[in-house]
């Protein structure tokens, strides 16, 4: 019985570890004075869009814990128009040839973006880069909540 019980139990993990909706991009956006107010959104391969505001606890944002409070949060199914255009701008990052150049703006905002194992950020408004701006005003567009750049 305990081998049985012991299988169930591998079978069922197997099943929810291939069913689960992994994120496939992970989008933060940071004011460059503030660690409050930190947008962080995600986006899975089955479609849902994430959106949270909080505090970030730190600038890397391939952390399962980016944030370290959350203040709202909401989610939403895209349409499959929706999630193929935001894939298609994605993969055109793949061959930009954009470079980062760290600068801290006076009310300016960082994006950090990680797609396929790359991280990329920006200098919102101050270095982006026709690719980035396309990714951005998508994300922007489709986020259950509103971005503000205020």
């Amino acid at each position: 019985m305990g081998s049985y019980t012991l299988l169930i139990c591998i079978i069922g993990l197997i099943a929810f570890v291939i069913t689960k909706d992994r994120p496939i991009l992970r989008v933060a956006i940071c004011s460059t004075g503030t660690a409050d107010g930190t947008y962080y959104l995600t986006l899975s391969q089955k479609g849902s869009i994430k959106c949270s505001v909080g505090t970030r606890r730190s600038d890397n944002i391939k952390s399962r814990f980016f944030l370290s409070s959350v203040e709202t949060s909401s989610k939403e199914i895209l349409t499959a128009e929706d999630l193929c255009v935001v894939v298609d701008l994605l993969d055109s990052l793949e061959g930009s040839n954009y470079t980062y150049q760290e600068q801290i703006v006076k009310g300016g905002w960082k994006i950090y973006m990680l797609y396929k194992g790359s991280c990329y950020k920006i200098n919102w408004g101050h270095d982006d880069s026709e690719e980035f701006s396309n990714v951005v005003n998508k994300i922007v567009e489709i986020s259950p909540i509103v971005i503000n750049f205020k």
